[in-house]
């Protein structure tokens, strides 16, 4: 579930590819958006590595792993679409944001 939430953020964010991965590869464009490296780099592929996982028979993804892809997951849905909010509304009310 988190790798196609990775997946259609991404569709929504104007990434193209036929798969995740191709899409993945278009992130380095992404960081005129002010989206951290972490967030383009790492935990989408992440996601996607567990997701693939899971989508084979006999795939097994420790708890461990399973944990770290969804926050993973909330992490780079956090930078995709509330970060640029916060931001937005911080600018439009004249006050300044500093983000952590």
């Amino acid at each position: 579930m988190a790798r196609r939430a990775v997946e259609e953020a991404g569709e929504l964010i104007g990434l193209r590819g036929r798969s995740l991965a191709k899409m993945l590869e278009n992130l380095a464009t992404m960081e005129a958006r002010g989206i951290p490296p972490a967030a383009r780099d790492v935990w989408p592929s992440l996601v996607r590595k567990v997701g693939n996982v899971a989508a084979h028979a006999g795939g097994h993804s420790s708890h461990d792993e399973t944990s770290e892809a969804l926050v993973a997951c909330e992490q780079f849905l956090h930078f995709i679409f509330v970060r640029p909010l916060v931001r937005d509304a911080h600018r439009h009310s004249g006050r300044s944001h500093k983000p952590k």
